[in-house]
Order: C-alpha cells, then sequence, then structure tokens
C-alpha cells in the first residue's frame, strides 16, 4: 500500500481499492470526514454505497468489508459520524442530535456534488441510486434512510426524505431489535426498498439485545418489498473480530465466514443493480453449511 497527495486529498492506493478523504458540509455549522474507496480498475459507471459504522466506531475499522465491496465494483463512502470515538467533536452530541446528525450524513452523502467531482477527478462515474449499508446503530440509520420510522425524530429531516427516493436498497449488519419508544415492528414495516439483513448466533448485546433473533425484528417485520437474510453460525455482533472492533488475527472459521458474507452481499448488491432480485428459493439455496439464507418475496 502506497500513500499520496492528490488534489488536495489524503489517498491510500493498493492493487484493488483507492481509498481518499473528502471533508463535506453536512450542515452550515458542521462537516462530515467522509472516507471513499473504490475500485482501482473502473467499474463505468459505479453504483454508490453509504455506509454507516457502528456506534463510536469508524469507517477504518471495517476495511475488511469495505475493501471486498469496492474491489467487486462499488463506490463506498463511509462518514465518521459524531459519535466516534475518532470524531473530535463528539462530546458536542448525544442522544437525538447524535441520531439526527447521522441521518444528516446519509442524506448528503447519497447526493453530494462535491463527493461525485471529486470522484470524476479520478475518472470515476456514478450511476443512479445508492445502496444504504450499515453496521449495528449503522444498520438501524440505513434502514431509516429507505423508510423505518425513527419515533424519536418524526417526522425526520426533509433532506432524508428527498435522499429516500435515491436509495435502491439496504444491506443492515446486525441491526437492533424493536425498541419501544425508539423503533417498533410496525415501524421496520415501513421499509420502501429491498433488504438484506445479516446476523449471527452469537451475535447478542447482553441487556440491548439478548437473543440474536432479536436482530431479524425488521426482517421478520418486512411488507411489501423483498426482504433477504443471512445468519452465520457462531459469529457475533463484531462478526468475531472482522469488523467494528477488528482483530489482527481471524480464525481459520472466521476467515471462512467472512468470505462468505463479501460473496454474498456483493450478490445482493448486484442483484439490486441489475434490478434483478433473486426469488425465495433462489436464494434460500446460498445457504451452506456456516450460513443459513431466508427469504420473504412478495
Amino acid at each position: 500500500v502506497t500513500s499520496l497527495v492528490l488534489a488536495g486529498f489524503t489517498v491510500a492506493a493498493s492493487a484493488d481499492v483507492t481509498t481518499f478523504h473528502i471533508e463535506l458540509a453536512a450542515t452550515p455549522a458542521r462537516t462530515v470526514n467522509v472516507q471513499v474507496s473504490y475500485p482501482s480498475e473502473s467499474c463505468a459507471p459505479c453504483q454508490l454505497v453509504v455506509f454507516s459504522h457502528g456506534a463510536f466506531s469508524a469507517p477504518e475499522r471495517y476495511e475488511r468489508l469495505i475493501n471486498s465491496w469496492a474491489a467487486g465494483g462499488y463506490v463506498i463512502a463511509a462518514p465518521l459520524h459524531v459519535d466516534s470515538e475518532l470524531n473530535p467533536n463528539r462530546d458536542q452530541y448525544d442522544g437525538s442530535a447524535t441520531m439526527l446528525a447521522r441521518l444528516e450524513d446519509y442524506a448528503l452523502l447519497t447526493d453530494s456534488q462535491k463527493l461525485r467531482s471529486a470522484l470524476v477527478e479520478r475518472g470515476v462515474a456514478l450511476r443512479e441510486g445508492v445502496i444504504a449499508a450499515g453496521h449495528s446503530y449503522g444498520g438501524l440509520i440505513a434502514q431509516a434512510a429507505a423508510g423505518a420510522r425513527l419515533q424519536q425524530l418524526d417526522p425526520p429531516p426533509a433532506q432524508l426524505l428527498a435522499a429516500r427516493a435515491r436509495i435502491v436498497g439496504v444491506v443492515a449488519l446486525s441491526p437492533p431489535g424493536t425498541m419501544a419508544g425508539y423503533v417498533e415492528a410496525q415501524d421496520y414495516a415501513l421499509i420502501e426498498k429491498p433488504m438484506l439483513v445479516v446476523t449471527g448466533t452469537t451475535d447478542i448485546l447482553p441487556g440491548f439485545v439478548d437473543d440474536w433473533r432479536g436482530h431479524l425484528a425488521s426482517y421478520e417485520a418486512a411488507g411489501l418489498e423483498p426482504a433477504y437474510a443471512l445468519i452465520f453460525k457462531q459469529q457475533d455482533h463484531y462478526f468475531n473480530g472482522a469488523f467494528g472492533r477488528p482483530k489482527d488475527a481471524l480464525d481459520p472459521a472466521t476467515i471462512g465466514a467472512l468470505a462468505s458474507l463479501n460473496t454474498l452481499t456483493l450478490q445482493f448488491m448486484r442483484a439490486l443493480t441489475d434490478i434483478d432480485l433473486p426469488d425465495t428459493d433462489a436464494w434460500i439455496s446460498l445457504s451452506g453449511p456456516g450460513v443459513e439464507a431466508r427469504a420473504k418475496v412478495p
């Protein structure tokens, strides 16, 4: 990996993926640092994926996901949210202020001309439509971008309502379950885009999600739009150290599960891009020794 400075941005380049950081104005009073990764070989044009990290985390802690998705032909824009441990201004935000700022970040990235111009300078053009993605708290934010109602912010910011028209689908990794007063089954049922939900059989957060099945609440509540799920055996909230709270070394079982996760999420993204979603039987057939695939296709 090498680093260089191009057009005022720090860029990290590798054989398959190029990454740079850009500062964007989310509001007149707040800027957001965005990590942008794209395939070193053109995808002409590329689909944009906006990725929201988990609570207190940061985009760089998801490189094992982001780099795979980018190498697979997607542009990944991942904002450093205000609640991140790496955000110097995090003490200024809490509770609903954090949630609002995250939604503002999402709305900004779905239609940022500055981001598009920075990519054009690098020879990368974006196709229409955005895939909303995220992990944990970020998964909930991605689902809100696609229509889920967050009771504390109802109605949502006007810019998020405008952004929903640009969302083509959702990838939610370990999203929260139902939470009284925050988001419940009827709120998840409002998601108006095709969705993939991912969890694992040890995906437990004591006192928050005590049963891993709780992460499937949004999948179970899906209404008129197709919903898909992947359940990985013996994988926890951080995919056993693959991302979110990454470990330097992964055990062989986790390496295999991560490869499967990346392959299957990319397969879903390509189905969104091609507007050719799998039927129930086709998706369930992707099940294997370490993963169960479920589908609800109207």
